[in-house]
């Protein structure tokens, strides 16, 4: 088991009104090398789920389990800079909207940590372009951003969140903005990339045709597993 959440509640304060409650105790845990899906409707906490799974968020109450050199920790109990480490080594995120730097061209994009690190030897940028040449966009590594196509944009994304090698990959709505076509290309790439990294991943979605493509599916509705 890589991951376990257990009875994890989250409300946010919304214009000054009570607090909504978002997730109202929610448990499952997921498997090494596992494919996941949360899947339900706009608002009922898939987002969420995952910025606390991603040590985003914090949660209000229950705790998240998530292996870290071969121990299962408590997330919820550590410090900023416990958690700030195992995010950055631990856990990829891919998100709808890429958030790729404009000013930065897709090769630096993808070794990022590494610049923020002040690290930019050739060994870096050689591991981002082997990544680049494995997702099929070495060619666009020089290009910034907005001369890339959405598809290649995500991938782009994907590769900059493999970059650490973590061993859990998080994805919220990854092909939210992807015609069908870049839609079957990512899908295929997640398959490719658990395969050739023994990667855990998780996926939220509201596409019943997204959710099929992986192993199991978890439902949730206003805040509950169903």
């Amino acid at each position: 088991m890589i991951l376990s959440v257990e009875n994890v509640y989250k409300s946010y304060s919304l214009q000054s009104k009570d607090d909504t409650p978002i997730l109202k105790g929610v448990s499952f845990s997921v498997s090494e090398g596992e494919y996941v899906s949360l899947i339900g409707p706009s608002g009922a906490g898939k987002s969420t789920l995952l910025h606390l799974i991603g040590t985003l968020d914090s949660v209000d109450s229950g705790s998240i389990f998530f292996r870290y050199n071969n121990d299962m920790i408590n997330l919820t109990k550590q410090s900023q800079d416990a958690i700030a480490r195992i995010r950055n080594k631990e856990i990829g995120f891919v998100f709808q909207f890429h958030h790729l730097l404009p000013e930065f061209t897709a090769l630096e994009n993808i070794f990022l940590p590494s610049i923020i690190a002040g690290d930019y030897s050739k060994q870096q940028q050689k591991k981002a372009e082997q990544l680049m040449e494995s997702l099929g966009i070495l060619h666009r590594k020089g290009n910034k951003p907005h001369e890339l196509s959405g598809g290649e944009q995500q991938r782009v994304a994907i590769a900059r969140a493999l970059f650490s090698e973590p061993s859990i990959l998080l994805a919220d709505e990854p092909t939210g903005n992807l015609d069908s076509a870049n839609t079957e290309n990512i899908l295929h790439l997640f398959d490719e990339i658990r395969s050739k990294h023994s990667l855990t991943i998780i996926v939220a979605t509201h596409s019943e045709a997204v959710a099929k493509r992986t192993q199991r599916t978890i439902t949730l509705k206003d805040g509950l597993i169903v």
